[in-house]
Parts: C-alpha cells; sequence; structure tokens
C-alpha cells in the first residue's frame, strides 16, 4: 500500500537507531501543514498482522506524538503506545496509530479553538489539518477503514479538549479518547459547542484523575483547591454529555482516584479506553 522508496516514510530505526520501540513504526519527518504553515513529524505505527494480512484498521489520530511511544523522545514521559497496543492485539483489538507531534510552546494555541490568554485558537486550522491534509494521506498510504465510526481522536490535557471539539464538530471521526481534558480557554466554551454541535452517534471515553493538579506548576496550599477545580470542570462536561442522552452503550466515563496529570497516569488507564473506543468495530 505504501511505497519507502517512492514515499518520504522511513523506517523508525533508521531514524531513532538507539531507541528501542515495540513493532513497526514508520515516520515522516517535516511534513508540511499548509493550513498553520509549519512542518511536524509524523509517526505511524502499524498492527503485527499488517505486514501478513490484507485487513483494513481503524485509525485513531493522537496528540503529542513525542510522548506517545518513546521517553527519548518525550519532555515528560511516554504513554507506552506501541506497548499498550500489541498488547491488545493479541485480544484482537487493533489499529493504526497515527501520531501527529506538536509544535512546543505553539500547541496552546493549535489545540484550542478559542483565544484565550495565550493567543489566537488555531484550533480550527489544525483540524483542517487532520481532516483535509493528513488523513487523505494516511488512507491513500495504508490499508485504513476510512469510514468516521472507524477513525478518531485521542489525546490528554489541551490534546483532550481538541479531541472532544474535534468530533464534536467533525463529520470526519466518530470516536474520541479523551483524557484529563482541560477546558479552561474562553472560560470553558467547549460546554456550549457540545451542547450545540456534538451528535449522539458518538463513541467517547473521557477520564480524570482526582489529584491533577498535584503535578502542575500550582503552589503547594493551592493543589487541594485546584484538583478539585479541575475534577469539577471535567464532572460538568460528563453531566451535559449524560443530558444528551450519552449512556454506557456510547459513553465511558472514568474517574482514577489519586490520578495526577501526568503520561503515567494515562498510560494506565489507556488499555481500558482503547478496549471500550474499539471493541465493537468490525473489520
Amino acid at each position: 500500500m505504501y511505497n519507502m522508496i517512492d514515499e518520504q516514510w522511513r523506517n523508525f530505526s533508521e531514524v531513532y537507531p538507539t531507541i528501542a520501540i515495540c513493532g513497526d513504526i514508520r515516520i515522516w519527518q517535516d511534513f508540511y501543514s499548509p493550513q498553520l504553515d509549519n512542518k511536524r513529524d509524523i509517526l505511524v505505527w502499524l498492527p503485527p498482522d499488517y505486514a501478513t494480512s490484507e485487513r483494513r484498521y481503524p485509525v485513531i489520530y493522537v496528540h503529542d506524538a513525542q510522548n506517545i511511544f518513546a521517553n527519548e523522545l518525550s519532555f515528560v514521559g511516554e504513554w507506552g503506545f506501541d506497548e499498550t497496543m500489541t498488547a491488545l492485539a493479541s485480544e484482537g483489538i487493533s489499529a493504526i496509530i497515527v501520531g501527529v507531534n506538536n509544535m512546543g510552546e505553539a500547541r496552546r494555541v493549535e489545540y484550542s479553538p478559542f483565544d484565550w490568554e495565550y493567543g489566537k485558537g488555531l484550533g480550527d486550522a489544525y483540524l483542517a489539518f487532520l481532516t483535509d491534509t493528513l488523513k487523505p494521506l494516511i488512507d491513500t498510504h495504508f490499508r485504513t477503514q476510512t469510514h468516521p465510526s472507524h477513525n478518531g481522536l485521542l489525546g490528554s490535557s489541551m490534546g483532550g479538549l481538541i479531541s472532544l471539539y474535534g468530533i464534536a464538530i467533525s463529520d470526519v471521526f466518530g470516536f474520541g479518547g479523551v483524557f484529563s481534558p482541560y477546558f479552561a480557554p474562553d472560560n470553558g466554551a467547549i460546554h456550549r459547542v457540545v451542547e450545540q454541535r456534538l451528535s449522539p452517534n458518538k463513541r467517547i471515553y473521557m477520564d480524570v484523575g482526582t489529584r491533577e493538579a498535584d503535578n502542575l506548576n500550582v503552589p503547594p496550599e493551592e493543589k487541594d483547591v485546584a484538583s478539585q477545580r479541575y475534577l469539577e470542570s471535567v464532572r460538568q462536561m460528563d453531566r451535559l454529555l449524560r443530558q444528551k442522552g450519552y449512556d454506557d452503550h456510547h459513553y465511558l466515563y472514568v474517574e482514577d482516584e489519586g490520578g495526577i496529570h501526568h503520561e503515567i497516569a494515562w498510560a494506565r488507564r489507556l488499555p481500558n479506553a482503547i478496549r471500550f473506543l474499539l471493541s465493537e468495530l468490525s473489520y
């Protein structure tokens, strides 16, 4: 489906020969976004049976890709996506993972569809990059399931915000993994978007830790209040989703007792999230 000679995909081991990963990862370095006028690396993890089968697979587009496969590429820690997806494949749960690198400090505006203290929100342009530029490339070069029900977004914190926003406004993505979502931009404007635009046929996993602020840049004496405020903002969204008719069939909400705002916590919750999001898909 893809040609390593004609295209710009390279083996992970060729680009990073000293980093150990689990499985087959391809990289397109400095992939250009006309919507954002910048370049970033795209990493594609392929299921264990990809090379030996003719199956087409669901696709999960994951933000902050520097943090999902290898500690050596991360600025804070890794999710262990490659190990988790390899293990889940033995349960019959498979997907192609498309990791989209962030642009450093620019993630605060690229992952926000709303203007806020860090600048003009570029979330709509970022989603246009995913839907109009990146996804067509992925669907052309790899054996994907192209129906919206088999394509989703996943991320944490600001990545959780843009994932929920993306499935609310877009017909391209049918499910979302929303980890510890940060709903602060524009005083929680995401709630209005979800109320007005989210259709009832999407599939959503959303979670939050009860101690999100413990490892954030918050004065020690304010961590209890900050964690509770973070928790309540996500609980408010949980209530809204249930009011819109999201039941246990289409929606899984998890509160992680003691969970902090870190890849360690998200990695721990990832397997069950993937099981829920992909368990009823046919491919």
